[in-house]
């Protein structure tokens, strides 16, 4: 019997870049943008740490071709560190690194303990560390739409069979669909494992045999949230065969995205809603600290709820950002990437019919009111025409014509008792 574990890790995307960053004043820009290459050094520490007897990349190490070859000779001398102590690692290109977008330059200096599956045919790598072969095909051009899968060697007897494919798996939503395939055609491989990539959400898709999305393993943008990371896999294998006995993931980021949402709907200020988005910062970055590791939290704060001061909040918009920004959470510790407002404005309700009822009683209990009232209804009503305060007198049958003329208390009484009967039986027939 032959135990042993090997990392599984894909998505790299090594210096892709991260535009529309902002560069305000304390901003941890550098880091966030080095994040790609300080996660896959978390990777080959991770492997050597624990000892991997190989690792596997499932494709788009890069995001492209090189800006500078700098990317390159970065990438070569991380995988120099596995090999120099024992590590052998197998890599296959998917489609931000197919095999036209880089031909040889995506081997710079390598070395032999380092093997690319070919993208003309699937083929097999035999280890001879441990009894495992690997089996998988690279992408010949970034838009792969055939299903490779099918054509994937048979298993070799006595060994663990690991398959390695760069794939949107049916059920692969919000994915480009390269390298189609079904669950039921990698499982008609009769393989032990699959390392997939692709996909960024880390996903466990089968158990027997084990199939596994690893996820990215440094998050990119907002809509990257979470902790990101590579895959252990622990497998033993005897004259049986293979079989896979442990899937742990280990987080490896550096970098962690998150999206906030904060319900200011109770807020009656704008004072109240910057404290209540402090209290998410503040929460958001303990979380993505809770492991001791000092990452940055790249953080996005969406405002929601209904709430009366939604035009504020979106004329104020920047100052609720910068106040985001000023926070003191550590050296490096927050970025604020974007605060959005999603509130909308309350529905108007209908006051309730016993509260207005009371108020009106309270104006006509009110004798100075009734006073003032009549003090500035007489002059306007006198100035009326005639045909017009009939109309009003026909309106009001309680209160005469005459009324008009010279109001007195009981004039102005009469008329807020007909309004209030008016009113409340408008609102109860609306209710």
């Amino acid at each position: 019997m032959v135990r042993f574990r090997f990392l599984h890790a894909a998505d790299l995307h090594v210096d892709s870049p991260l535009d529309g960053l902002d560069a305000y004043e304390g901003a941890p820009v550098d880091a966030v943008r080095g994040a790609t290459r300080r996660a896959l050094v978390n990777l080959v520490d991770e492997a050597l740490r624990g000892r991997a007897a190989f690792v596997v990349l499932a494709g788009d190490v890069f995001d492209g071709t090189w800006r500078d070859v700098n990317t390159g000779i970065f990438f070569a001398r991380q995988l120099a560190r596995l090999t120099a102590a024992g590590v052998p690692v197998v890599l296959l290109r998917g489609n931000h690194d197919a095999e036209s977008t880089f031909g040889a330059q995506g081997r710079l200096g390598y070395g032999e303990d380092v093997r690319v599956f070919g993208a003309a045919r699937p083929e097999t790598i035999d280890l001879t560390n441990v009894p495992v072969s690997l089996h998988g095909q690279s992408y010949a051009t970034a838009a792969t739409l055939d299903n490779l899968a099918l054509g994937y060697p048979p298993p070799r007897p006595g060994r663990l069979n690991v398959g390695v494919l760069h794939t949107a798996l049916a059920g692969a939503e919000g994915h480009a669909p390269y390298a189609p395939c079904t669950e039921a055609d990698l499982v008609s491989r009769g393989y032990d494992y699959w390392a997939l990539g692709h996909v960024h959400e880390p996903r466990v898709v089968r158990r027997d045999p084990t199939i596994v999305y690893p996820g990215n393993l440094q998050g990119r943008h907002a809509r990257e949230p979470g902790p990101r990371g590579a895959v252990w896999v622990t497998a033993e294998v005897d004259d049986l065969g293979g079989r896979i006995t442990g899937v742990d993931w280990v987080v490896l980021d550096v970098v962690r995205w998150a999206v906030a949402q904060v319900d200011v709907s109770a807020c009656g200020t704008l004072d109240a809603v910057i404290a209540e988005v402090r209290s998410a910062a503040e929460e958001a970055v303990d979380a993505a600290r809770r492991d001791g590791t000092p990452r940055t939290l790249a953080l996005r704060t969406v405002l929601v709820g209904a709430s009366a001061l939604d035009g504020a909040l979106r004329a104020e918009r920047d100052r609720l950002r910068d106040e985001l920004r000023a926070l003191e959470l550590g050296e490096g510790a927050l970025y604020v990437e974007k605060v959005s407002v999603k509130t909308t404005v309350p529905e108007r309700t209908t006051p309730a019919v016993d509260d207005l009822e009371a108020a009106l009683t309270a104006v006509r209990a009110d004798g100075a009111l009734v006073a003032s009232v009549r003090d500035a209804l007489a002059p306007l009503l006198k100035q009326l025409p005639s045909t017009l305060r009939a109309e009003l007198a026909g309106a009001l049958p309680t209160l005469p014509e005459t009324a008009f003329a010279a109001l007195g208390r009981e004039d102005v009484e009469a008329l807020l008792a007909e309004a209030h009967t008016f009113l409340t039986a408008k609102l109860r027939g609306a209710r």
